[in-house]
């Protein structure tokens, strides 16, 4: 396989703001398809009224996914503004009531979904970022899979943007996962060793009625079961491009790693999944301060020496992907602070009206190359 068959999308969840209180608000997604319908397939709606689901092009660069992000930003923007909103980026709103926000209670879909989660599905107004990573086979992409299952608490670290939750910080770099982590079928997926024990998972649930014929678990990361992507749904929504980037030329670069069959994308023995929610709570908790377990020897490491360890392992594919030199200077970055402590600053500095107003900002300034 060559970079050719890499394929990168990325879903992103945007929080609709309203510009005098701030607060969430319900956009009419039915009046932005009327008034661009070519637009429909690239601005969604989710269960929560207040959010716009962005959806990216196929690119095969990093590089080319963040301009279409700032294209698709841009396009949400308008259609907020439009109807005298705005939009911004964060894993949740800082200090909207989650259980009382208006619902798509009229699409059959999400009926299904209130109808079967009832109050936990009410109260998971949250915000995501999806990284969806295309390969060729089943093989590649089962691999691949299991690479990133053993990353997922350092994407849960480098992506921590949610500390506050109504009104209160609530202790955590990303509080997101506590209102998600109600849902059945959340968090760190078992390490299924191929395609065909995740389908015949998949199947057995659906045949026993715990998912709809269609449905699927949200587990942090999966094999799609429509499309023939590895879908990484752990990162919250993140306004910084420059963050966004980070982890689609991250993403990027394992996934031509797993294509190419080199050594460092072999896992042997995978980490038992109880153990691996222990870093993911460490994630969650500290985010970018986390000290994550290496399981192998039972030592604890910070995630700036987790993230040398990429830089090194992922070395040739940022060079296949003409990422420059400077690519491990790119991912220190990550290991000094994260989008909870910049939302921190901005509280300290102008509290919640500040870090609303900062974080629409930030949302809104489009991706340039460093």
């Amino acid at each position: 396989m060559s970079m050719e068959d890499v394929r990168l999308g990325l879903e992103e969840e945007l929080m609709v703001l309203d510009p005098g209180t701030l607060a969430l608000v319900p956009h009419d997604i039915e009046q932005t398809w009327a008034r661009w319908p070519e637009r429909r397939e690239r601005l969604g709606r989710e269960i929560h009224r207040a959010a716009l689901e962005l959806r990216t092009s196929v690119t095969r660069h990093p590089d080319a996914l963040l301009r279409d992000v700032t294209q698709q930003r841009a396009w949400a923007r308008e259609a907020a503004n439009a109807q005298g909103q705005w939009v911004g980026a964060a894993g949740l709103h800082p200090t909207a009531p989650h259980w009382d926000q208006a619902l798509h209670e009229g699409d059959p879909h999400y009926a299904q979904l209130l109808d079967a989660f009832g109050d936990v599905a009410r109260g998971a107004c949250t915000f995501g970022l999806h990284l969806h990573l295309g390969l060729p086979s089943d093989d590649a992409r089962s691999r691949l899979f299991l690479v990133l299952r053993e990353r997922l608490p350092l994407v849960q670290a480098i992506s921590a943007n949610a500390p506050f939750s109504e009104g209160r910080d609530t202790g955590l770099a990303s509080f997101r996962a506590s209102w998600l982590g109600r849902y059945p079928r959340m968090g760190v997926p078992e390490p299924w060793p191929d395609a065909s024990a995740w389908e015949h998972h998949v199947a057995r649930l659906r045949r026993t009625g715990c998912l709809s014929p269609e449905g699927a678990p949200w587990y942090d990361l999966r094999l799609h079961h429509r499309l023939p992507t590895v879908e990484l749904r752990v990162a919250d929504a993140l306004g910084d491009c420059q963050r966004v980037w980070l982890l689609a030329a991250w993403g990027a670069c394992w996934a031509w790693t797993v294509a190419h069959e080199r050594p460092q994308a072999q896992v042997p023995h995978p980490t038992p999944t109880p153990l691996l929610q222990e870093n993911h709570w460490r994630a969650r908790r500290h985010g970018a301060r986390a000290k994550l377990v290496d399981w192998r020897q039972d030592v604890e490491h910070p995630l700036s020496h987790w993230l040398a360890d990429e830089a090194e392992a992922l070395a040739p594919a940022a060079r296949a992907l003409g990422l420059g030199p400077r690519w491990p200077d790119r991912l220190k970055p990550a290991a000094e602070a994260d989008g909870a402590a910049w939302q921190r600053a901005q509280h300290a500095s102008g509290g919640f009206e500040g870090l609303l107003k900062a974080l629409v900002q930030q949302t809104n300034t489009a991706w340039e190359p460093a």
